[in-house]
């Protein structure tokens, strides 16, 4: 073969498999598939050991579930072989637990994660400092932090290379480039690779010639249109997975590099792990990659609105188990850090992207299909379920709020029969919130036995307001029928199906069945227009045109439910199109100017393609919108990268409109996805982006919508989802906005104050970290029992440098975890950038306290 190549070339190859949990065959068959994968892998590499080294086999597992659970079943002399192979640098464990949707991720729930990822460290005595996901276009920003936090320097990006990725791989492939966090303060060199992760397939029903497509012609044509695009290095990376997704290693490849390096010594082939490959090439290059800060916003996030319910039960069950961690340290308990790691796998796991069989919309009756949903689904019910009993467990009581998702969805909540009960508070700072229980007790005295106001609610629930629950701390309360001074009061509707307090004014149209005025201050906060509507639902019909069916006005009934000096409610029912029912209650409280509301429809089983969105048209002039990610935030537009997913946007708790003297923030309790501007159709599956109807630009046009519900997806996702789902939304008017008030505003409504049915349980003990700034937030905090330490994640949520004097008793310590980040502790000053993230490791009592320098 003639040379056309103007340089000489080294072509480096991670060879792995993809793995899918499921898709090609059940979950429990690829197990063992990929058992048999690592053993034939670890023969290959003891068979051509006596090759050249760049020869030699090397294998990349890609993701760790499937390596952990072989290490279970193996016998000793199988791990001790294992453990051998990975010190050699033959076997390349990359760091993350699976291919993780990253922008469903609860913070704590990717960090989390690592755990598994420190233990295989401590078995192979080996740092595990790369990371590889496949397959997935797009990643949450907050990935960045996650993995410099644990210590992961590279990070190896395989995406799909046609099927719903936008402009991802046209702006990014073979374009490496170091990955600032949020913060500013950590950085990870990511490699997008330009031919996705797939270049190699042959099928998934081939099991011949796997290896045809590594050939010296094609591999040739590609390096010369690398070349004419002005590449700037002689070394490029390839993903090499045969076969088809959980395909095999490939027992020719050693044979193959040294035959075609004698041939082609311009363009040689070196077969290398993930770790070493980036590791290499930084090393060489680090003076040309550039440098990007931004969101790589996802595109596959979508999917998840195919099984709307199950999201919003995985979303809450990763809140409670943050809050369970935090519960723990509070009564300095580690007995239950393995149970809540299990119940971390069962969320993560839930979110990785295989959420079924790749037949799931051609065939969604087949039982193949059936068998893999219902293993998916599980994680997401039993991960709650989880979540919930950990809180009792670990508290020996019984939670009596907050009711989970489950419970709201088919009203049944736990009734209570004690006359004390605590309330805690897993967040640092102090916290005053209205709390329902189900209790037969009318009357509710605090500590000191001053009776507090109560309100019985049309549930028969009886309200109270929990007033300054202290940071780590609680306050007890008592219930009594002792008679005591007639407590009716004026309730919060003003006139017909209007709800005011001294902070809000919320007023419902009749005809619609929606909001139509939010008076705050002075200002109208709701857009004026006759075809959109607040809190409005939209059904677009067909996957191709913008179809768009407001009819949510279909019988609509309007009915006070609560009208009291503590919580007021308007409930609306209504029928919609392909929809059975909506049934929306919005709600005010005397304490605040949020306005709450929950939206429960009912859906029959509709396999045709549709969207379903709720829309919030808003007016705040020259607004701007923002969202949160993992550990930081992003304007939309100005803080996306080139090639991210402008068409919906993954939140991870909030999102905000705002311009320079007020705003409105939005907690997403339940569905993560929002669009914004102009509602347009789903874009096409295959072809090219623009063509597509992927979007290079997103203009805010006043309204954003709340994106619940679709089933576009021709393979892997759900064809339908009837019953009932439960979607509620937490809208917060406020003046300037502020990041960290913003931050602490979302973690109140998505980790409620805690009430459990017993006082003396809970510990009593003084927390020993004490914080006094506005601007922290402790996101996790761990015990260990053995050497009498706590380690706290410390978050600066500000978006501007902070600084700390840190006080401590004379036996105290404190120290910083992590690499590079020793600096910012100085004697006793801690600093922190905007949005920066440390880990301190505490003993004894100590206090942060916020100053001006």
């Amino acid at each position: 073969m003639k040379n056309h190549l103007k340089r000489n070339w080294k072509i480096v190859l991670l060879h792995h498999t993809h793995l899918d949990i499921g898709y090609t065959h059940t979950q429990e068959e690829v197990l063992k598939i990929q058992f048999q994968h690592l053993e034939t892998a670890m023969d290959l590499i003891d068979k051509h050991k006596h090759k050249p080294d760049h020869c030699r086999f090397r294998w990349n597992p890609e993701i760790l579930w499937a390596i952990e659970e072989w290490v279970k079943q193996a016998s000793p002399s199988e791990k001790e072989r294992f453990v051998r192979l990975v010190q050699e640098g033959y076997i390349g464990l990359d760091g993350l637990y699976a291919n993780v949707l990253t922008g469903l991720c609860r913070p704590e729930e990717l960090m989390e994660s690592f755990q598994i990822k420190t233990q295989m460290e401590h078995l192979t005595k080996t740092p595990i400092e790369s990371a590889m996901i496949t397959d997935i276009p797009g990643l949450n920003w907050g990935l960045v932090t996650a993995l410099a936090e644990n210590n992961i320097h590279y990070l190896s990006s395989g995406p799909n290379r046609s099927d719903r990725i936008g402009y991802f791989l046209k702006e990014w492939g073979d374009k490496p480039f170091y990955w600032r966090s949020p913060s500013n303060q950590e950085k990870v060199l990511v490699f997008i690779h330009g031919k996705g992760y797939s270049w190699f397939h042959s099928g998934m029903y081939a099991k011949k010639n796997l290896s045809r497509k590594l050939n010296p012609r094609r591999l040739s044509r590609y390096l010369k249109k690398l070349e004419e695009q002005n590449y700037p290095y002689d070394t490029i990376i390839i993903r090499y997975n045969i076969g088809a997704d959980n395909g095999p290693p490939d027992p020719l490849l050693s044979n193959i590099v040294v035959s075609w390096n004698q041939k082609y010594p311009h363009m040689k082939l070196e077969i290398s792990t993930t770790a070493k490959a980036l590791a290499d090439f930084s090393r060489k290059n680090s003076n040309l990659i550039p440098e990007f800060s931004g969101d790589l916003t996802p595109y596959w996030e979508d999917g998840a609105a195919s099984t709307a319910r199950e999201t919003a039960i995985a979303r809450e069950a990763g809140e409670r188990l943050t809050q369970a961690t935090i519960l723990s340290a509070m009564m300095a308990q580690d007995d239950f850090q393995d149970r809540i790691l299990t119940t971390w796998k069962k969320t993560y796991l839930f979110n990785e992207h295989t959420w079924g069989a790749h037949n799931s919309i051609s065939s969604p009756d087949h039982p193949f299909v059936q068998s893999q949903w219902e293993w998916k689904k599980q994680k997401a019910l039993n991960a709650n379920k989880d979540a919930f009993h950990l809180l009792e467990d670990i508290s020996h009581c019984k939670l009596i709020y907050p009711p989970s998702y489950i419970e709201k969805l088919n009203f049944f909540e736990k009734k209570i029969d004690c006359t004390e009960i605590s309330v805690v508070n897993t967040h640092n700072w102090p916290i005053t919130q209205v709390i329902k229980i189900n209790t037969p007790y009318n009357c509710i005295s605090d500590e000191q036995r001053n009776f507090l106001k109560t309100q019985r609610l049309s549930d028969g629930k009886l309200a109270f307001i929990a007033t300054d629950i202290p940071g780590f701390g609680k306050k007890n309360y008592f219930l009594s029928n002792i008679e005591t001074k007639d407590q009716r009061e004026k309730g919060l509707i003003s006139d017909q199906f209007t709800l005011k307090n001294e902070f809000i004014e919320v007023s419902i149209d009749e005809k619609w069945g929606t909001v139509k005025n939010i008076s705050y201050k002075g200002e109208e906060l709701i857009m004026k227009t006759d075809t959109k509507h607040f809190n409005g639902f939209i059904f677009a019909k067909s996957k191709w045109g913008t179809q768009l069916v407001r009819d949510s006005s279909k019988n609509v009934k309007i009915e006070i439910i609560d009208n009291g000096p503590i919580i007021s409610s308007i409930k609306i029912t209504s029928s919609a199109f392909r929809t059975n029912m909506i049934s929306s209650i919005i709600s005010i409280e005397s304490i605040s100017a949020k306005i709450y509301i929950s939206n429960q429809i009912n859906r029959p089983i509709s396999r045709k393609k549709e969207g379903i969105y709720f829309e919030f048209p808003l007016s705040i002039k020259n607004g701007r919108v923002k969202y949160d990610t993992i550990f930081g935030s992003a304007v939309v537009d100005k803080d996306q990268l080139l090639g991210a997913n402008r068409n919906f946007i993954s939140a991870t708790r909030w999102i905000d409109i705002s311009n320079q003297n007020y705003g409105v923030s939005c907690a997403l309790l339940d569905a993560p996805l929002f669009k914004s501007g102009i509602l347009t159709h789903d874009p096409i599956r295959f072809g090219p982006p623009k063509l597509c109807g992927w979007l290079r630009k997103t203009e805010y046009n006043g309204i954003f919508y709340s994106y619940i519900m679709n089933n576009y997806w021709m393979t892997n996702y759900k064809a339908d989802q009837p019953g009932n789902t439960l979607f509620r939304y937490v809208f917060n008017p406020h003046q300037k906005f502020n990041e960290s008030v913003t931050t602490r505003f979302a973690l109140e409504e998505g980790q409620p104050l805690l009430v459990f049915n017993n006082t003396q349980n809970i510990s009593k003990n003084r927390f020993p970290l004490v914080i006094s700034s506005k601007n922290i937030i402790i996101t996790n905090v761990k015990f260990d029992k053995k050497f009498i330490f706590y380690t706290v994640r410390v978050f600066n949520a500000s978006n501007s440098i902070l600084n700390c004097k840190i006080t401590v008793n004379t036996d105290s310590i404190a120290e910083i975890i992590g690499q590079n980040k020793q600096n910012r502790l100085t004697k006793d000053i801690l600093q922190l950038e905007p949005l920066e993230i440390i880990s301190l490791k505490m003993r004894g009592e100590i206090k942060l306290t916020e100053f001006n320098p």
